[in-house]
């Protein structure tokens, strides 16, 4: 069972139930193409898109206090922003959700009540803390990021230098590059999700904000960055993630940074 907290409030307080969803059901979008006379299907190129998971959780408040448990419930889920923790066997992620529906059920006042939360994820994944790593020159094996159990697809690179680098994730293809100059004594901060690249003096300026765009940024056909983690061959129950650089000899230096993704 997981245990959940709601923009820091434990959901203990309303007695989450055992039904309730400790990972939710994975669906994604793939369009696979048939092919008159040929046996199964074309898959596209790209990796498939994973929708907005549905978190249900189960609620059942006991006491005399019931309604007035049931009334901070509501207020709770119907915030303006709500951000989601889940922890199992020690391990916490966090995601941000939005409210899909609140459902009564059983009820007696001043002694019960049953109710049903349904939330969706819009990030599509949870994540964990965000990690850096310096990376060289061709192949790089990050175990940090490997128990990942979903693609990531917003890491943030820092680079220093000027000219031409591309990042790419050796076992599905998709990669980011980026043609430019940073600032001398400063940086460039290139980001796989926004697609966007500014610069800074400061060695933090991961989270921008975002000023002047900074050079040029590309992805191949196979798709803009995903850091995608496989299993490793021989290694039961293990993962790997292996991305490969490719930089001019003008670009002095390329960190990344990134977060964990789970299911």
């Amino acid at each position: 069972m997981a245990q959940w907290f709601v923009n820091g409030v434990d959901l203990e307080r309303f007695g989450v139930q055992r039904t309730s969803v400790v990972r939710p059901p994975v669906q994604v979008r793939v369009t696979a193409t048939p092919v008159p006379g040929a046996h199964g299907v074309r898959m596209p190129s790209r990796p498939p898109v994973f929708d907005e998971p549905m978190i249900g959780l189960d609620f059942m408040l006991k006491g005399p206090d019931t309604d007035a448990l049931a009334a901070e419930l509501m207020g709770l889920f119907a915030s303006s922003r709500l951000d989601l923790a889940r922890v199992v066997d020690g391990h916490e992620t966090v995601a941000r959700g939005r409210l899909l529906s609140i459902t009564p059920g059983d009820h007696m006042a001043g002694v019960y009540g049953h109710y049903t939360v349904v939330l969706g994820g819009p990030g599509g994944f949870f994540r964990g803390e965000p990690g850096t790593v310096g990376l060289n020159r061709g192949d790089n094996f990050l175990g940090g990021l490997a128990d990942s159990t979903a693609p990531i697809n917003d890491p943030v690179f820092r680079v220093q230098g000027h000219g031409r680098f591309a990042v790419t994730d050796s076992d599905n293809g998709t990669s980011l590059s980026w043609d430019g100059a940073a600032p001398d004594g400063g940086f460039v901060f290139v980001s796989a999700e926004l697609m966007r690249a500014w610069a800074s003096m400061d060695a933090n300026g991961w989270d921008g904000p975002p000023g002047p765009q900074a050079g040029v940024i590309d992805y191949p056909p196979a798709g803009r960055l995903h850091l995608w983690p496989h299993p490793a061959p021989g290694l039961p129950g293990g993962r790997a993630l292996n991305i490969y650089l490719d930089a001019d000899a003008t670009i002095l230096s390329v960190v990344m940074r990134a977060r964990p993704a789970y299911l």
